[in-house]
């Protein structure tokens, strides 16, 4: 989600992958996009599907990393990974492990991101290529690699993963460049990163006009921060967008069940507003 690793993660807030006992889902999307999937896990492992298990695994370990709870994001896609292997899933394999690629070089320490390297290594082969189609399990590896290089600072070499798979993008001709803000918010990413922050600006415009025409309020707001980031490497006033991105974050935060995970998510967000 973000461009550094690390910074203000709630580490853990004691919320545990078990559904909770009593009552529907959470209040509010959050606590939705939380509780269902944890129900659907817990039902998957009632009657031993494997496939689903590891597919509630990614979406537990997705909304976690969205959250900043790389503990729990962590111990979510390992187990989809470790379940999608003993399946032998190769699609489930690569999707998991992208996806633990991208949170640990969000949230995660350095070592914890070279173990996550080693494993998109594992999944994406020698002599892995952008030539050619990709399946959606390699295009997640792939961004997961490209992650993982703009946390370790080679944003060059994130730059050209972006704009490869940008140019791969299914249907591209019909729907154009446009249609996908998370490409575009790691292209403005790494242009930030190279000291191109006046290019950045109009991809992360791009991606915030489509996560706010589509009600994707994360990727808004992300937009949003990476747009305060871009103008401060441009020497421009940030506070519109900086803002912008706290009234959403506080927005957001207030559809969180549990103070202490409400709390851990505005410190972490609003560190990356100021950074």
């Amino acid at each position: 989600m973000w461009a550094r690793s690390g910074r203000g993660a709630a580490r853990g807030s004691g919320d545990r992958l078990a559904p909770r006992r009593g009552g529907g889902p959470g209040a509010g999307p959050w606590g939705a996009a939380r509780d269902l999937p944890r129900a659907g896990l817990a039902l998957a492992r009632v009657i031993g599907h494997s496939q689903w298990q590891a597919h509630a695994g990614f979406a537990l370990g997705r909304i976690y990393a969205d959250l900043g709870d790389w503990a729990q994001s962590r111990e979510a896609l390992l187990e989809a990974i470790r379940r999608a292997t003993a399946l032998g899933s190769g699609h489930f394999m690569r999707t998991c492990t992208g996806m633990y690629a991208q949170a640990a070089a969000w949230l995660g320490s350095a070592p914890e991101q070279a173990a996550a390297g080693q494993a998109l290594d594992a999944e994406l082969g020698d002599g892995a290529s952008l030539a050619g189609p990709l399946t959606n399990g390699q295009r997640h590896c792939w961004v997961g690699r490209a992650e993982l290089s703009l946390a370790r600072g080679d944003a060059a070499g994130a730059l050209t993963v972006a704009d490869a798979l940008s140019a791969s993008l299914p249907n591209r001709g019909t729907w154009g460049a446009r249609h996908s803000p998370r490409m575009l918010l790691l292209r403005g990413r790494s242009l930030i990163a190279l000291a191109r922050a006046a290019d950045a600006v109009h991809d992360l415009q791009a991606a915030r006009e489509i996560a706010a025409a589509c009600g994707a309020r994360t990727l808004h707001m992300q937009a949003e921060i990476h747009l305060a980031h871009a103008a401060r490497g441009r020497g421009a006033a940030s506070d519109a967008a900086a803002a912008q991105a706290r009234a959403l974050a506080q927005a957001m935060a207030a559809t969180i069940p549990g103070d202490g995970q409400r709390r851990a998510y505005l410190a972490y967000v609003l560190s990356e507003i100021d950074a």
